[in-house]
């Protein structure tokens, strides 16, 4: 033992003076050691163990908001030694790791992962914050019920906010358990001995300390970039809250947004008026005119775009009679029908427009013959067993007649027999022995559904009645 607190004392010395600078500057977190204390190691080793914990923990901020530390040893049991919440300052925790003991017996690991899942992680152990729970299992060889480690490891990795780290020394150790036991072959490690431990320090710090950047708030709304009608506005954000460090993740997702902005009509200016030709050759007409906004959008000026206004050509020679119609091309329902009228001077000529024209007419709406619907799906039997019947319907609807049109020929519903398995039905009786011997007595008798089920006969499968033997 003074063997180990010498050493303990020197590592810790020696790392202190290399870096004044505590590991994880950017995050509190919890650390859970697991150590392999089974008879393979020997007090030598195990005490290498504790001297590269002491060393890699002395570079954290311990502290009740800061870094927590936990330590449990296995071996043919499992052994607290002390939870998260036991100790916030680096001194104590150091001393604590000294006094670690030695167990000294098989390879139980499946055990230690359960008690850290039901202990160690317990909110009522110091697990109650929401920071990243890092679990370092340590061991030289495989575990005694490989099984029951993997199934442990497994419920281990569910827990919310847990990395599992796995480090195999020697070369006894199984390395797919090990794949098994940690997060992913990113978290797994092997080194040839136990003095090798220190050589891992480094990148164990690193997978310990990287920290995954997070979008800052949005910025503000920018003004418009425009000063009438429409335009744009956009925000900005970072990935500074905090900035990605030491191989964490960067911000997902766009660090801009954009969107319109409206803002009042911009000032416009119409053309002249343009106009089209007047819709007569004489006479009194409408002719209409276009103008055009100086912006290129009519909705920019006041006003309207087009109009319709009278013009006035050289006056007519004749004068159009009024309308004289044709029959209508049907008796009910949408036709057509020609009209004609005379120009007064007797020469159409002298007239402007047509003489005579098509245009549509209507008279009273046509009669609608009904027609049927479609027949409904057929019904269900209209019994269980035996004979039955179905039926059927369908509506006169595909049209309903109207307007005087004839109704549907034909029923309107159908019927069909249907035919189910045969009815269970009970067999004769079985009659049982008279309770007498002699004179007036009674008798049990029995029958036996065809179905194998009583409930589906009517009436009782036994039944009691008189019997009668010679006179006593």
């Amino acid at each position: 033992m003074l063997t180990m607190l010498i050493l303990l004392t020197f590592l810790i010395y020696f790392s202190g003076t290399l870096a004044l600078d505590k590991a994880c500057p950017l995050k509190p977190m919890d650390l859970i050691f697991v150590l392999d204390g089974s008879d393979s190691e020997g007090q030598e080793n195990f005490n290498k163990q504790l001297a590269f914990v002491a060393n890699y923990t002395h570079q954290f901020e311990i502290g009740q908001n800061k870094t927590r530390v936990s330590v449990v040893t296995f071996s043919s049991e499992v052994k607290n030694e002390f939870y998260l919440d036991r100790y916030y300052d680096n001194s104590s925790l150091t001393h604590a790791i000294e006094q670690t003991h030695y167990l000294g017996q098989s390879t139980f690991t499946h055990l230690a992962l359960d008690h850290v899942r039901q202990q160690s992680l317990s909110p009522n152990h110091g697990a109650e914050r929401d920071v990243s729970k890092l679990v370092c299992v340590l061991t030289d060889g495989m575990s005694i019920d490989h099984s029951a480690t993997i199934t442990a490891a497994i419920q281990l990795k569910k827990h919310p906010n847990v990395t599992v780290v796995a480090i195999g020394i020697g070369i006894h150790v199984d390395y797919n358990e090990l794949l098994a036991i940690a997060s992913d072959a990113n978290h797994t490690f092997r080194v040839a001995n136990f003095d090798a431990l220190s050589s891992i320090k480094a990148e164990l710090t690193k997978k310990t300390c990287s920290v995954d950047g997070s979008w800052s708030p949005w910025s503000p709304w920018s003004q418009c970039d425009v000063t009438c009608a429409h335009g744009h506005i956009h925000r900005t954000r970072t990935c500074t809250n905090p900035s990605p460090a030491l191989g964490g993740q960067n911000c997902f997702g766009s660090n801009q947004e954009n969107r319109v902005c409206n803002l009042a009509k911009c000032p416009g200016v119409w053309t002249p008026w343009f106009n089209d030709q007047c819709s007569v050759t004489c006479g009194n007409g409408t002719l209409t005119r276009v103008r055009h906004c100086s912006t290129g959008h009519s909705e920019d000026c006041v006003g309207n775009s087009s109009e319709i206004v009278h013009c006035q050509e050289m006056t007519c020679k004749g004068v159009w009679s009024p309308w004289f119609n044709d029959q209508c091309s049907v008796t009910c329902g949408n036709g057509t029908m020609t009209r004609v009228r005379r120009c007064s001077t007797g020469h159409v000529e002298d007239c402007v427009g047509n003489s005579s024209e098509i245009v549509h007419c209507q008279d009273m709406p046509c009669k609608v013959d009904g027609s049927w619907s479609s027949w409904s799906p057929w019904s269900h039997c209209d019994v269980t067993c035996a004979h039955g019947h179905i039926h059927r319907t369908r509506t006169c609807t595909n049209p309903a007649p109207a307007l005087g049109g004839q109704n549907c020929s034909g029923v309107s519903h159908e019927t069909s027999t249907c035919t189910l398995a045969q009815c269970p039905s009970w067999s004769k009786w079985f009659l049982g022995d008279c309770s007498v011997t002699c004179g007036n007595g009674t008798l049990s008798r029995m029958r036996m559904c065809s179905s194998g089920h009583d409930e589906d006969c009517p009436g009782s499968a036994i039944d009691t009645v008189p019997c009668s033997k010679l006179p006593c």
